[in-house]
Order: C-alpha cells, then sequence, then structure tokens
C-alpha cells in the first residue's frame, strides 16, 4: 500500500469518525444530564445569544433544597470561590483559580452589572439575577477577522423538585465564533474539554450542596 493511499485512508477514517461524534457523541455531551424537555426548554438569558452557533444545557440532580445550592452558585468566579471543577486541570492551564469547600459570606452579595473573571484574562458580567432562582452571566468578545463579536450567555437555573431536592440547569449559547481550518480542527477537543470541565463543575456543586445539607446550620461560616 503506497502513502497516497494510506493517507486517503486516514483521511477518510478520521472524517468518518468526526461524522460520528457529531451525529452520536456531540448529542450526548452537549445535554449531559438533561432530558427533552429541559433542552427545549426556554431558560433565562436565551434572548442574550439568538440563533446560536452552539447550545448546550446540562443538568443534575441535588439532594438538597436550592436554598443549600445557591451559596455555592453566587460565590464562584476566578478570584472568588473558583468553579468547583479539576482543580488539576485548572492550574495546568494557569487559570489561578481555588476552588473554595465552603460558604464565605463576603461572597454572598451579588448584582447585575457585577464583573465575575473565569481567568485572569477573561471575565463576564451578571445580566440577571435571582436569589435561589437563577444566575445569568454574559460575555462579548471581538473576534479576529470577524465582523461581529462573540456573544455568550451563561445561565444557572435552579428548579425545587420532590423533597427538599434540587434540579440544576446549566445553558451555554455562543453565536460568532470564530472560523477557518485551525478552529475546525480544534473544535472537538475544545468541546470535549468544555464538557468535562463543566460535567465536574455541577458534580462538585452536587458534592459540596448536600454537605451543606448534611452539616446546617453550622457551614456557612465568614
Amino acid at each position: 500500500m503506497d502513502r497516497t493511499t494510506k493517507t486517503l485512508i486516514a483521511l477518510a477514517g478520521s472524517a468518518a469518525g468526526l461524522a460520528a461524534y457529531h451525529t452520536y457523541g456531540r448529542p450526548r455531551l452537549q445535554n449531559w444530564g438533561s432530558h427533552a424537555g429541559e433542552v427545549r426548554r426556554s431558560l433565562a438569558g436565551d434572548d442574550l445569544v439568538p440563533g446560536p452557533d452552539l447550545s448546550t444545557t446540562r443538568a443534575i440532580t441535588i439532594d438538597a433544597p436550592p436554598d443549600a445550592v445557591w451559596p455555592w452558585i453566587v460565590q464562584m468566579g476566578q478570584r472568588r470561590g473558583g468553579f468547583y471543577s479539576y482543580d488539576v486541570l485548572e492550574r495546568v492551564a494557569g487559570l489561578g483559580i481555588e476552588n473554595a469547600d465552603r460558604i464565605h459570606s463576603e461572597w454572598q452579595d451579588v448584582e447585575v452589572g457585577e464583573t465575575i473573571y473565569l481567568s485572569p484574562s477573561a471575565a463576564m458580567i451578571v445580566t440577571e439575577i435571582e436569589p435561589e432562582d437563577r444566575l445569568v452571566l454574559f460575555r462579548e468578545a471581538p473576534v479576529p477577522g470577524a465582523d461581529a463579536p462573540m456573544r455568550w450567555s451563561w445561565a444557572f437555573v435552579l428548579q425545587p423538585i420532590g423533597a427538599g431536592q434540587t434540579r440544576l440547569l446549566v445553558r451555554t449559547r455562543v453565536a460568532g465564533q470564530p472560523s477557518g481550518g485551525l478552529v475546525w480542527a480544534l473544535e472537538v477537543p475544545i468541546e470535549l474539554l468544555h464538557f468535562v470541565m463543566e460535567r465536574g463543575m455541577l458534580q462538585g456543586m452536587k458534592q459540596r450542596a448536600e454537605a451543606t445539607r448534611r452539616s446546617a446550620p453550622s457551614s456557612t461560616e465568614g
């Protein structure tokens, strides 16, 4: 088998793998933990990015009421409580994030217009907040070579269910992503990383909120 044939086979295999990912793997990763009704449901912040190029809805059930989940959400951010995901990956990426394992009273008061840092050089703005119900963050940034900026919304919605349980929905909507061969090549790794980190965040919130509920009322510290 000559080199040209081997190259063509490799390209065909890569194309087939990418097609399989988009058909079967991508929808599952984008909507991890959520059911069809939650994916179709309109959530706070959807209007900030109409007609998104990318939309994900991930969810988790937490064995704690919304008032035990909310403090962990509202104190998120770099220089604050972190994002409760994988410390090792965050350190390797140089994000300067330390994930809190307790509730900090000094980070509980957040208002519309406030800046929440994702890293030392990237931040989102609080556009909507309703304690124990929803937090919506938004970022707009220029894209090199593009006529329109990238728009990104990130919504955290709490829904009480059952006896002392909470359904936490997290929706990401992005429009105006960069285009080109390099971006296309990096699309799958970026989406996989986003999935891994956001799933870790949801699981981290679940663990902390459930622990808070078990240790209440003494878990809230200054």
